[in-house]
């Protein structure tokens, strides 16, 4: 996580944050085991776990998020990335997306002037 603060922006650099933070809840007491203990089962729960939670796309960006396990790799902490065994979820559909309405945008300038103040 350390080099994707330095590579990523800190929107981005706190989405994979929070990933990270879902994925050890999904854990539970799992989660203080050693790293090597980790397994493809456990990231493709969580996968589905998302997906059912939220939707298929930010299953599919969750997942890509623990990919950085690949540095874990790098740095021989891992024999094998668990994440890399898992496949994203395909689409069923292409998504459609629609403009604001005007009581939407009202209300994101209304949250942008909160948070400017």
């Amino acid at each position: 996580m350390k080099a994707k603060s330095i590579e990523a922006d800190e929107l981005t650099h706190d989405r994979y944050r929070l990933v990270i933070q879902h994925f050890f809840v999904s854990l539970g007491v799992r989660a203080d085991r050693d790293l090597s203990m980790l397994q493809p089962t456990e990231i493709a729960k969580f996968r589905d776990a998302e997906a059912s939670k939220r939707s298929r796309s930010t299953a599919d960006l969750s997942l890509k998020v623990l990919a950085c396990l690949e540095e874990s790799v790098r740095q021989n902490l891992l024999a094998v990335n668990p994440a890399s065994r898992v496949s994203i979820l395909k689409s069923r559909e292409k998504a459609m997306r629609r403009a604001f309405t005007v009581s939407e945008i009202k209300r994101i300038l209304r949250a942008c002037r909160e948070d400017a103040e």
